[in-house]
């Protein structure tokens, strides 16, 4: 366990780049290099998305899960932490990109979702008891997470949140079979 402490750094540093992009983003507007779907020049977004921000509001929220979800997942699976992370944000930003409505997709909101997907349905797919016991922890505390999947509030991207839950419940489900 202590071996996998390391992994938090991980996380620590995506988060750090999170916040200097988001500064920079006040003099250089890199928010149009967000998720847009359907179009080439929306491509990159899949990438760029989770690092764009629109307030420091969006920004705080991100972070909060980011470091929450990130940090237990990373103890969980430690030297593949960068690898879930891209897993999510290329695979939940790829089926927004196919998929989402006609806008411009920004935040980390789609991997914080994707990490609580990850967390929630990792007991269901893979039976032992420490993960079991994560998942309801994580079902427990944040289970009304899963309302943000849904269509609500203007200026929000549910299409980043669902398809980064479905990214994170497919990563779930991937280390279930390995």
């Amino acid at each position: 366990m202590l071996k996998r402490l390391k992994y938090i750094k991980t996380i620590l540093w995506f988060t750090a780049i999170i916040w200097i992009t988001f500064v920079l983003s006040q003099v250089y507007h890199f928010n149009r290099f967000g998720i847009i779907p359907r179009h080439e020049e929306g491509v990159v977004g899949i990438v760029a998305a989770p690092f764009l921000h629109g307030s420091y509001m969006h920004l705080f929220a991100n972070t909060a899960g980011l470091l929450l979800f990130g940090i237990v997942s990373a103890l969980i699976e430690g030297k593949n932490t960068t690898r879930l992370l891209a897993f999510i944000i290329i695979v939940g930003g790829g089926l927004t990109w196919i998929f989402g409505r006609p806008a411009v997709h920004i935040g980390a909101s789609g991997l914080v979702f994707g990490l609580f997907g990850y967390l929630a349905l990792l007991g269901f797919f893979h039976k032992k008891f420490s993960y079991m016991l994560i998942s309801l922890v994580t079902l427990f505390f944040y289970g009304t997470m899963i309302f943000g999947v849904l269509p609500g509030q203007q200026g929000v991207s549910f299409e980043s949140h669902f398809f980064g839950f479905i990214a994170g419940g497919v990563a779930a489900k991937i280390k279930s079979l390995s």
